[in-house]
C-alpha cells in the first residue's frame, strides 16, 4: 500500500514539475517591454505639443521616484544631432521629477527627448517623445499643450545591446543568488535551532551513539555547506553587478565611472555594497567554523554567532535594493517583510536541503542500533521549526501581494499578478509535501527503511522549492501593478 501511495505521490510530482516548467519557459518569453518599471507619467513639454515660447528645460516627472544616477536624458534636434543640455537635476520639492536645462536657443523643428531612468529597484526603463518648435511664435509666452493624434509617451523595451531585468541570463544570476541566500539561512539555522533540538532528543532517549560527537560533526559538515553557499552567493553578487550595468549602459566596455556612482549613490548600490559585505564575512566565518566546530571550541561558538548575524543582514539585502524599497508607502513594514519571507524560505526550505544532505548521512553513519532513531530525533527537532518558518512565509506572502497588488482584480490583469499566481499554485504542492511528510512519514520513522522513504519525499518537495525560487527570480524583476 505504500508503495503504491509513493507511486502516484511521485507521478503527481512529476506532473507538477512538468507543468510549471512549461509556464515558465512561456514566462521567460513574454517580450519585456510589455512589463516596464518606472513609467514616464507627464514631461514639460509634453508628447506631440506645439512649442511657441522659448524652451529654456525639460521636465520629466515618473510613476517612481527616479535615482539621478541611473537616469540620463537626451535631447535631439531636427538634424538628429545632439543638443546641449545641462546634469539631470531633481526639481525641489517634487520626488518623482527630474529636469535638464536647454543651454542654446532652439530653432524651428521637431525635437526629440530620448530617456532613461530606474528607481531604488534598480529596474531600468527607458523611451522617448517628439515635440515641435514653431517657425513663427502666434502667441508669444504661451506653449500649445495640445498633443497630436497617436503621439502619446512611448516607453521603449531595453536597446539591442541591453540585458534587461527580465531576461533569461538576469533571472538565471537571480535564481542563483537566493539559492545560494536561502542554502545560508538553511545552514545557520539547521546549526542554531535544528542540531541542538536533535541532540536533546538523542539524550532524553539515551542513544548508545552520544549526541556530543554527532552533533560536532554535524555542524562541522553544515559549514562546509556554508563556504560553498557564499562563494556561489559571492559569485551571483558580482555577475549581478555586472548584468546590473549591461542594463543601463549596453553590452561593451565597463564604464567604470558609473559604476562607481550606481554603486556608492543609488539605493540599489548601497544594498549591493551591505550585500558584499555580508557574503564576504559569511565566507571567512564559514571557514574558520570548518576549522573549529569539529572540536566545539569557544572560536567555534564566535564563528557560529558571527555568521548567524551576517546571514540575518543578508537576508535583508534583497528587500533594500528591490521592489519593498520603491513602494511610496509603508516601505518600512515593506522591508521587514521581504526580509522576513526570505528567513521563512531560508529556515524552511533552505534547512530542510541541510537536513537532508547532512544531518540524515551522518546520523545514518551511526552504530547501527541508532541510526534510523537519530534520524526520528533530528527529524522531529526540525518539524516545528520548519513549521513556524512555513507560516512567516505565508503571512509575509500575503502582506506583500497586499501591498503590491491592490486588488483581487490585479492577481489575473497584471503580468505580475498572474506571475504570482504561478508561485501560489507551485507552493501548494511544496505545502502539500510537507505536510504529507509531517503527518505520515515522520511518525513512522525508526529505522533505515523509513529514513530512505522520508529523503525521497523530501527531495521532492525539495525539488518543487527549487521552481519556487525561480519563479520569484522572476517575480522580482517585474513591474508591480501598484
Amino acid at each position: 500500500m505504500s508503495s503504491l501511495h509513493s507511486t502516484r505521490s511521485g507521478g503527481q510530482t512529476a506532473r507538477s514539475l512538468a507543468v510549471a516548467a512549461l509556464l515558465l519557459i512561456a514566462l521567460m518569453v513574454t517580450p519585456s517591454a510589455l512589463l516596464a518599471h518606472a513609467h514616464l507619467e507627464k514631461s514639460e513639454p509634453s508628447s506631440g505639443a506645439r512649442i511657441t515660447s522659448t524652451l529654456t528645460a525639460v521636465r520629466l516627472w515618473f510613476s517612481e521616484a527616479p535615482e539621478l544616477a541611473f537616469t540620463t536624458i537626451t535631447l535631439l534636434g531636427p538634424d538628429s544631432g545632439h543638443v546641449s543640455i545641462g546634469e539631470v537635476q531633481h526639481i525641489p520639492g517634487e520626488p518623482l521629477a527630474v529636469t535638464v536645462a536647454i543651454r542654446s536657443a532652439l530653432a524651428a523643428g521637431e525635437y526629440t527627448v530620448a530617456w532613461q531612468t530606474a528607481a531604488a529597484d534598480g529596474h531600468p526603463s527607458r523611451g522617448r517623445f517628439s515635440f515641435e518648435v514653431q517657425p513663427s511664435p502666434t502667441a508669444q509666452g504661451q506653449m500649445s499643450e495640445r498633443r497630436a493624434e497617436g503621439t502619446p509617451h512611448s516607453m521603449s523595451g531595453p536597446a539591442s545591446e541591453a540585458l534587461d531585468t527580465e531576461s533569461p541570463a538576469y533571472v538565471a544570476v537571480r535564481w542563483l543568488s537566493f539559492a545560494a541566500l536561502l542554502t545560508l539561512i538553511g545552514v545557520v539555522a539547521f546549526r542554531v535551532l535544528v542540531v541542538p533540538g536533535a541532540g536533546r532528543l538523542a539524550d532524553t532517549h539515551a542513544r548508545q551513539a552520544t549526541s556530543g560527537p554527532i552533533t560536532e560533526q554535524m555542524s562541522s559538515r553544515a559549514a562546509v555547506v556554508g563556504v560553498g553557499a557564499a562563494a556561489a552567493l559571492l559569485v551571483a553578487h558580482t555577475l549581478r553587478l555586472y548584468a546590473q550595468l549591461v542594463a543601463m549602459q549596453g553590452r561593451g566596455s565597463v564604464d567604470v565611472a558609473m559604476m562607481r556612482q550606481m554603486v556608492a549613490q543609488t539605493h540599489w548600490g548601497m544594498a549591493w555594497l551591505l550585500e558584499a559585505v555580508g557574503s564576504i564575512v559569511a565566507l571567512l566565518v564559514f571557514v574558520l567554523a570548518v576549522r573549529t566546530s569539529s572540536r566545539g571550541t569557544r572560536a567555534a561558538r564566535v564563528a557560529w554567532a558571527v555568521a548567524t548575524a551576517a546571514v540575518l543582514l543578508l537576508a535583508f539585502t534583497p528587500a533594500l535594493g528591490g521592489h519593498a524599497a520603491a513602494v511610496p508607502r509603508l516601505t518600512t513594514l515593506a522591508i521587514a517583510a521581504d526580509g522576513l519571507h526570505i528567513l521563512g524560505a531560508g529556515g524552511w526550505l533552505g534547512a530542510l536541503l541541510i537536513v537532508l544532505t547532512v544531518g540524515v548521512p551522518v546520523a545514518l553513519a551511526a552504530a547501527p542500533p541508532d541510526r534510523g532513531a537519530l534520524v526520528a530525533d533530528l527529524v522531529n527537532a526540525f518539524s516545528p521549526t520548519a513549521l513556524v518558518f512555513a507560516s512567516v512565509v505565508v503571512l509575509t506572502g500575503v502582506f506583500t501581494a497586499w501591498l503590491h497588488l491592490g486588488s483581487l482584480a490585479a492577481f489575473w490583469g497584471s503580468g505580475y499578478g498572474r506571475t504570482l499566481l504561478l508561485k501560489l499554485g507551485i507552493l501548494i504542492p511544496v505545502l502539500g509535501t510537507g505536510a504529507y511528510n509531517w503527518r505520515r512519514v515522520r511518525p513512522a520513522l525508526g529505522d533505515v527503511a523509513a529514513a530512505n522513504r522520508l529523503r525521497r519525499s523530501a527531495f521532492a518537495e525539495l525539488a518543487i522549492g527549487g521552481l519556487v525560487i525561480l519563479v520569484t527570480a522572476i517575480l522580482v524583476g517585474m513591474q508591480t501593478p501598484k
